[in-house]
């Protein structure tokens, strides 16, 4: 296993892939990123990749996703936040589920 990189490591690099291939590029790599990781989704759905397969592509996903949030100035507390809301979101929506099939038995 490699070691971590801090976050001014990263940021350097951030900075250099975006001096070299530019906004426009660097962002059109965050959607082919992540099309490959669905493609690895679908492959493993029909047997023809396996987990460390999408391992690979989700940490691509996710190195694009930060150089985008470097590109944007999100912090990744502003996406903790939104994920925790979505979270709390998605519990109350699993909750309610269970609830309804729970009820759709009394019927």
């Amino acid at each position: 296993m490699s070691k971590e990189m801090d976050a001014l490591e990263k940021a350097k690099i951030y900075t250099q892939c975006i001096s070299l291939w530019g906004v426009h590029l660097q962002t059109l790599m965050v959607v082919e990123e992540l099309a490959e990781l669905i493609f690895t989704i679908s492959k493993y759905n029909r047997g023809k990749a396996t987990a460390s397969d999408i391992t690979e592509e989700i940490a691509d996903c996710r190195i694009m996703m930060n150089q985008l949030m470097y590109l944007t100035g999100i912090t990744e507390e502003q996406v903790k936040n939104k994920e925790n809301e979505k979270m709390e979101r998605l519990k109350g929506r699993v909750e309610e589920a269970r609830e309804k099939r729970k009820n759709r038995g009394k019927d």
